[in-house]
Formats: structure tokens, C-alpha cells, sequence
């Protein structure tokens, strides 16, 4: 029976995001968060395997239950069959590094998995250095950025489109996939299934217990990147100061490259 691994992440809405008109800092107490794009894509990757061949789904996540449970049981909504809350208050300081561990230690502790689908990056910081490492870590086939992906017969096809073409991998599981929010639409849950996903319970496990070192970043500062304008303007009134305004935007383009 097919058994999928789904890390999922509580991200900011960054398209609500608002910031201080003073310290240029984002006010993130008024930004709402839930389940990156990315990872909702490779949640619905993971059911439409389920929903073909059947097996089990499985998510997991770090964080608190009181910031957290909301996202897992969006999950449960969707189709994931069980979930597991990493449990800590500072989950947005530990670094990746110590994510990475933590995903590793979980994998080994309530595995084996025939898939680990994640999403090719969070919403948010959008690093994409989380999957290849976790698949380095577990010493498992690893295909990245994925756009489309299908398993029949069991066998993987997975379609990556970079910046000098469309590449197309062939695998078997066991594997770990991540796909870009190009993937696919996630399904929308029904009220029957929000109904059932309140009922279905997550375990709960804390993160010393998976790792005894928890390595920690301080953020420093956040603030706005700002893009300085020009302000540049040439009044055109005839063909020939159409001509020089044209010349005119195409240096200053050029002094920008």
C-alpha cells in the first residue's frame, strides 16, 4: 500500500502584507497565514496518487497547536489520512538545517515512505533549498521544481521546466518530489468534508525528541525592498522628439543592465 509523506509549512499571505510608513518593517501581527501554494499543490500530487491506487497520506508540519491545528485539519479536509504537529514555541527561528533533521528524524521514526512530496518552495521565504536537502539527508532519489507530475504503473514522471528547457525524469519509488504551485489546482474541500476533517485527530510530538541539538537563527531586521524610480520625462510633440525620447529611455535602460 502507497504511504506519502507531505511536509506542509503555516505561511504569510505575502499579497496582504502591509508595512510600517516609518521603519519600512512588515507588520506581520495583521498578516493572516495558512498552507503555502506550493505546499497545497503537492498535497493535491499526493492525493491524486491516493485516489488512483489508494494507500495513505500523511502530513506533517512544525509549529504549535494553537498557530498550527487550523492548517492540519485544511489538510484533512483536502484528504490527508493522518498528520503529525512537531510541536515548538520558536518554530520560526529554527534553521534550516535543523528543519532538515527534524524531517530526517520523523522519516526514520514513523516511516518507511514510498513518496515524500513537499512543495518546491514556502510562500514566504521561498529558499527551495529544503527538498534537495532532505532528500541528500535520507539518501533518496530527489527530482526538484517539479510543474507536472503523474505515476502510473508504478513508475514516476516528472516534468521540470528550466530556463533552457523542459526536462522529463523517470523514476521509481521510493522518492522525493517537489512541485511548483504550476502543478496543479488543489481541490476544494466540501462542508462534509470540513465537518469530518474536526473530528480526526493529529499526533503530537516534540521537536527534542526527534533532534538534540535545535540550531536557532535571529532575524535581525525585515524591511520592504524599495525600487528606486527615476521620475524621468520628455515631452514629445513631433516625430523627431518621438525619436530622441525613444533613444533617451533606451540609455538610461541600457546604464540599468
Amino acid at each position: 500500500m502507497m504511504k506519502i509523506l507531505v511536509p506542509i509549512k503555516l505561511c504569510y499571505d505575502v499579497g496582504q502584507m502591509k508595512f510600517d510608513s516609518n521603519t519600512g518593517e512588515p507588520i506581520l501581527d495583521a498578516v493572516p497565514r495558512s498552507m503555502g501554494e506550493a505546499d497545497r499543490c503537492a498535497l493535491e500530487e499526493a492525493l491524486k496518487i491516493k485516489d488512483s491506487i489508494g494507500g495513505e497520506v500523511v502530513v506533517v508540519t512544525i509549529g504549535e497547536a494553537r498557530t498550527h491545528s487550523k492548517m492540519l485539519r485544511d489538510a484533512f479536509a483536502m484528504g490527508a489520512t493522518g498528520g503529525y504537529l512537531v510541536s515548538t514555541g520558536d518554530y520560526d527561528k529554527i534553521d534550516l538545517n535543523t528543519v532538515t533533521m527534524i524531517f530526517k528524524a520523523l522519516v526514520e521514526a514513523t516511516g518507511p515512505y514510498d513518496l515524500i512530496i513537499m512543495g518546491a518552495g514556502s510562500t514566504d521565504t521561498h529558499s527551495s533549498l529544503l527538498p534537495p536537502m532532505l532528500g541528500a539527508k535520507l539518501g533518496i532519489k530527489t527530482v526538484v521544481g517539479i510543474d507536472k507530475l503523474e505515476y502510473a504503473d508504478g513508475e514516476i514522471t516528472a516534468v521540470c521546466t528550466y530556463g533552457d528547457g523542459s526536462y522529463t525524469y523517470k523514476l521509481k519509488p521510493p522518492a522525493l518530489l517537489s512541485v511548483t504551485s504550476e502543478a496543479n489546482l488543489p481541490r476544494i474541500p466540501t462542508i462534509k468534508d470540513i465537518l469530518r476533517a474536526k473530528k480526526m485527530k493529529f499526533e503530537e510530538l516534540s521537536v527534542e525528541s526527534l533532534v538534540e541539538n535545535i540550531g536557532k537563527v535571529d532575524v535581525l531586521g525585515i524591511e520592504k525592498y524599495i525600487v528606486p524610480r527615476k521620475k524621468l520625462i520628455w515631452e514629445v510633440d513631433s516625430e523627431d522628439k518621438l525619436a530622441e525620447a525613444l533613444e533617451n529611455i533606451l540609455s538610461v535602460l541600457r546604464e540599468g543592465v
